[in-house]
Formats: C-alpha cells, sequence, structure tokens
C-alpha cells in the first residue's frame, strides 16, 4: 500500500515486491490516501520505498503512530541522499524484521511525547531497531524516531540530528560493542569526537599550543642555561632539570613521533604542556616581577633587529615625544638572560602582574573553554549520549545549558575529543 497525494516520480529508487505487514487504523485528520482497505492488519505487497507526501505530515516516515511509509517530503531536496538514507531504512524493516516484528514495529512506535532524561535499551526488538544500518544515518537516530512521536531525521547542512516535538538533539552512539563468543561484553568508555564543528584550529589554545612548539625549537639547548636554575648550586637548580626533560619530550613528539602539529595531542601530551607552563612559571617568578622595561629593540628597513639590553626604566618616565634618556647594558644579536625571559613571557600561560588573567592555570581552562564553545556553538539545544553495553544501552539527555560540564578528553585528527558530565552514567575515562 502507497500512503500519497502526488503520483511518486519514475526515478524514486524500488525494491523487489516484497510482502510487509501493514496496519490500517481510522486517521485522526484529514488525510488523503488512495487506497483504504479494511481496518486491521493484512499483508500487502511493496515495491515502492519512497513516497511523496504533503510536508508537513510525515518528515520521519511516521504518521498517526504508524509507519505507513517513508517520505522525502512534497518537495524533495535538490539532493538525492535523504531520499537514498530513507530508503535504506525502509528497505531493512520491510526485509529484515520478521512479521510478528514487523506488527510491533508499526504498533508500538512513536507513542512517547518527548525524550526522558534517562533510559535503557535493554530489549533484543529495540537494540535491533537500535543498530539498523543507514545510509547517512547515525545508530540510535531510526530508534528515535520510531519510539518517539513527532519525530524527525535531519541531516545535510543542519548541525543535530533528530527533532522530537520541535525540539532538538545531537544523538552519540557510544555504547559497547558485540563481545565476542563466551566473553563478557564491554562498555564503551572513548571520548565523543564531532565533525567540523570541533576543529581544534578555531580555538585560541591551539594557537598557543603551537606558538608554543615553535619557540622551543628556535632555542638551542645552550640557552636553556641562561634561565633561573641553571647553576647547580641554584635551590631551583631540580626545576631547571625538569624543564628540560619537559623540553626533549615536546621536542620528541613533534620532530620524531611527528605528533602535536598534526593534529594529535594526547593526554600525555596534555601533561607535559601543562608542566611546562608551570615549571617554566615557577623558574621565572623567582625574577620578581617588576613592572618595568628592561628591553628595547631597534628595527631598520636595511638592518637585522637589534637587541638593547637596558637598565630598568618604568612606563612614567617613558618620554612619549623628544628625548629619552637610556642605559645600554649590552647589545647584539645572541640571547641574553633578560632577552631570552622576555621571549618566554610572550606565552599567555607565564604568570604578568601587568595582566592577572595570565598563568598556567589558564592552559587547561582554556582547553575545557574550547568544549563549552563547541557545545554552545551547536544548534542542538540537547546532547543523547548511549553509553552501557551491547545488550543494555544507557540514554542519557544533557541540556546544552550545561555545556561547562562537559568535560576536555584530548585532540585527534585535528578536533577536540570530550566527554559528557561527570555525573552522567558510565562516562568515566577509559
Amino acid at each position: 500500500m502507497l500512503v500519497s497525494t502526488n503520483t511518486p516520480k519514475p526515478e524514486v529508487k524500488t525494491v523487489e515486491p516484497h510482502p510487509v505487514i501493514v496496519t490500517v487504523d481510522p486517521p485522526t485528520v484529514p488525510l488523503a490516501i488512495v487506497t483504504v482497505p479494511e481496518l486491521g492488519v493484512l499483508v500487502v505487497a511493496i515495491s515502492f520505498i519512497d513516497t511523496i507526501v504533503p510536508a508537513p505530515s510525515f518528515t520521519s516516515g511516521f504518521v498517526f503512530g504508524k509507519l505507513v511509509s517513508f517520505s522525502i517530503g512534497k518537495k524533495p531536496p535538490t539532493s538525492s541522499t535523504r531520499s537514498i538514507t530513507l530508503a535504506s531504512i525502509a528497505a531493512v524493516v520491510a526485509i529484515k524484521l520478521s512479521d510478528a516484528d514487523k506488527i510491533r514495529f508499526m504498533k508500538q512506535g512513536w507513542n512517547e511525547s518527548s525524550i526522558p532524561e534517562n533510559f535503557n535499551i535493554s530489549d533484543k526488538f529495540e537494540i535491533g531497531l537500535f543498530n539498523i544500518d543507514a545510509k547517512g544515518i547515525g545508530k540510535g537516530e531510526v530508534y528515535c524516531c520510531w519510539r518517539f512521536a513527532n519525530s524527525s531525521i535531519e541531516g545535510g547542512t543542519k548541525s543535530f540530528d533528530v527533532t522530537v516535538n520541535n525540539v532538538t538533539y545531537e544523538v552519540k552512539d557510544y555504547s559497547g560493542p558485540k563481545a565476542d563468543e563466551g566473553k563478557p561484553e564491554k562498555e564503551n568508555k572513548k571520548s565523543i569526537r564531532v565533525g567540523v564543528e570541533g576543529t581544534v584550529s578555531k580555538f585560541p589554545v591551539w594557537k598557543t599550543i603551537l606558538r608554543t612548539v615553535d619557540m622551543l625549537e628556535k632555542i638551542s639547548a645552550d640557552k636553556w642555561k641562561l634561565l633561573p636554575g641553571a647553576d647547580e648550586t641554584s635551590p631551583l637548580h631540580s626545576k631547571w632539570e625538569r624543564l628540560l626533560e619537559i623540553i626533549k619530550y615536546i621536542n620528541t613528539r613533534v620532530k620524531d613521533d611527528v605528533k602535536i602539529v598534526t593534529g594529535e595531542f594526547n593526554k600525555k601530551d596534555e601533561k607535559h604542556f601543562t608542566e611546562f607552563y608551570l615549571t617554566l612559571n615557577e623558574l621565572l617568578s623567582s625574577l620578581g616581577d617588576a613592572e618595568e622595561f628592561n628591553q628595547l629593540v631597534a628595527y631598520g628597513p636595511n638592518q637585522k633587529p637589534l637587541s638593547l639590553v637596558i637598565d630598568p626604566i618604568s612606563l612614567q618616565d617613558m618620554a612619549k615625544t623628544g628625548e629619552l634618556t637610556i642605559k645600554v647594558q649590552t647589545s647584539g644579536y645572541d640571547a641574553k638572560p633578560t632577552t631570552l625571559i622576555n621571549y618566554l613571557k610572550k606565552l599567555p600561560y607565564i604568570s604578568s602582574k601587568a595582566d592577572p588573567e595570565r598563568g598556567p592555570d589558564q592552559f587547561n581552562a582554556d582547553l575545557q573553554r574550547a568544549v563549552a564553545e563547541i557545545i554552545r556553538g551547536g544548534d542542538a539545544e540537547n546532547w543523547l549520549v548511549f553509553r552501557g553495553t551491547a545488550s543494555n544501552m544507557k540514554g542519557t539527555v544533557i541540556s546544552q545549558d550545561r555545556a561547562d560540564e562537559f568535560r576536555y578528553a584530548a585532540i585527534s585528527q585535528g578536533g577536540v575529543k570530550f566527554y559528557e558530565p561527570k555525573d552522567t552514567p558510565k562516562a568515566e575515562e577509559g
């Protein structure tokens, strides 16, 4: 049976005629039905998977709680992706489900008005629907449109997956894999990956990471001896030695492992960068934080920039016009303790009395801020995350308002990965 107010186009995807059970109930609102069979359950042959119907009567393929056909809307999109996607879902339902499951599919679907905050999926039939492999649609999305009324699968240019009663959801399946025979099921504790909205290059913290790498590559090994703590008799010497170990790790990751700059920044990298900023900050803080100028750089159109280390001079003593008297301690092109320290203090994660917002703790705060921006910047009002095992999935709805509670995990393949809030079921790091 085909429900339609338009004749399907000849190019609509078809399948070989196949028996499918259709439950026919009296429509609750006016609807043009080409053929009205007797009420009840009957078996008919289906050849067309897609049916063109008036929008918005059909958006997800469900009408009045009964699956009749999958629709591509009155005005199909220019791309055939949605049509193919819905066709593939209908094919699974029509061909792969048993007759009993088809009846259950039609009778029990579309009967809940909203997605509960927490729910489990352990029924074998429902797990089968959850795992429907449809082109262009993520796992769980078909299940949501079967279970919840007034729901639709989005996609295309939309940055959310499912709409239920005009409420938008981003759906992420991180349920556990099917266990090998004789082996216990395991939960999936991997962090959440998103699409282009998670591209790390958009966030200032990534620019600072790359800037740090670039600075470390430019400073030769012998120049680090200019920093406080280099002298073996210094109480900071152990800190200075640890700084060199961290620098060696970072340089190895970049030059030998070809990581970090390629968009791969794991938990160990994060730990070392955090320790780098903390250790360097401690060494430089030993010098005090006087708000004075102690270096000038001379530029000329045909000259290499010349660095001059000068006696400290306050901002109040810096003449805006006219003459300025300074005492040059040394000048040259090689790094000096003062010039190296000033160079390293350009990093925003090194404390500065002139800018209270700066400091090592801002590094992790900025990583976390990037995650919050991803959540807030999306169109989805809620995130629906599935965890648990393959036979007992746990769905959790998390409001976009809780963006600050999502937790940074790592950077991989140029994208930021994260975990849902800590109080949600089974969201702990693996």
